[in-house]
């Protein structure tokens, strides 16, 4: 199922120092909530016509959520062409199709 996940890691003396973990924490989840909502729109921005785009199903499929504290993913709520569509699909090894990588060039672009 094609998805976009993130975490973050939190060490280093930053964290060893006298500030409430709360406060640290509640900010780094913050950041990565707007991670989460930036990669679903990266890939909702490739969602057009003629390209990944007929129906609206799809796009529609398409969410951004936090799993836990620190703990995003992306996903398209396991709608069953989406791996076709992304190009990660066993159909796209026999097919000219190699799929749009919707989630690929938004964790691209999320790295960057």
């Amino acid at each position: 199922m094609p998805q976009l996940d993130m975490s973050v890691s939190v060490h280093g003396p930053l964290f060893q120092s006298g500030l409430p973990q709360a406060v640290i924490v509640d900010t780094l989840h913050g950041t990565a909530l707007e991670l989460v909502n930036e990669g679903e729109k990266a890939v909702d921005a490739q969602l057009y016509p003629g390209h990944g785009l007929i129906t609206g199903h799809y796009r529609r499929s398409v969410h951004g959520e936090m799993t836990s504290t620190l703990h995003g993913k992306v996903h398209d709520s396991a709608v069953i062409f989406g791996p076709w569509l992304e190009g990660v699909g066993s159909r796209n090894q026999t097919t000219r199709f190699k799929g749009y990588a919707m989630f690929r060039n938004a964790r691209q672009k999320l790295e960057g």
